[in-house]
């Protein structure tokens, strides 16, 4: 068993946080939750143990999630999510706009194709391509109201219909940049 469990400081400088034991990768292992008496967990995968022999399983999120799509059947981690998604599953391949729908005409470019299958394989490419609704409320998500645009035409299609203001955003928690907000109980 190779004894190569790494951990670095923070910046708080009175933590440390242990680094991903896949090999070749330096990133932190995934956060989780915090035990009982406060203290920081991080994720441990009996696969990491497993197939690279690491002594403690640390995972960070990327390859923790890559083995999820994996172990699902699913070619990358963005197909995995988009499969869970309610309405990215209806994404097409290519912006919609070039019919003239928002009263301009696309001319975005997408970038090279091997340029995005390697994004895409690194999990961290969610698509120039969006999902938008029609009448810019998040919870409608019938097909019919669901139309793919690129991010450029998606910006200025919420701008010019002020989508960021829909009612349905405060319905489902989202800020105007469709994040959800934090909400204080009592």
């Amino acid at each position: 068993m190779a004894g190569y469990f790494l951990m670095i400081c923070t910046s708080r400088g009175d933590m440390t946080i242990p680094i991903c034991e896949v090999p070749g990768c330096c990133a932190p292992a995934q956060f989780t939750q915090k035990n009982k008496a406060g203290e920081r967990r991080y994720r441990k995968s009996s696969w990491v143990r497993r197939e690279y022999d690491a002594p403690n399983g640390w995972c960070c999120a990327t390859h923790h999630m890559n083995h999820l799509a994996k172990q699902n059947s699913f070619a990358s981690t963005t197909q995995w999510k988009n499969s869970k998604h309610p309405y990215r599953k209806y994404r097409k391949n290519f912006c919609e706009n070039i019919d003239e729908r928002l009263g301009f005409k696309c001319t975005t470019t997408a970038p090279p194709q091997e340029l995005i299958e390697k994004l895409i394989e690194s999990g961290y490419y969610e698509g120039h391509l969006q999902v938008d609704h029609i009448d810019g409320d998040p919870s409608n998500n019938d097909p019919d109201n669901l139309q793919t645009l690129c991010a450029c035409c998606h910006v200025f299609k919420t701008a010019i219909d002020k989508d960021y203001l829909s009612p349905g955003r405060k319905e489902l928690g989202l800020n105007s940049n469709g994040i959800m907000m934090m909400v204080k109980t009592a």
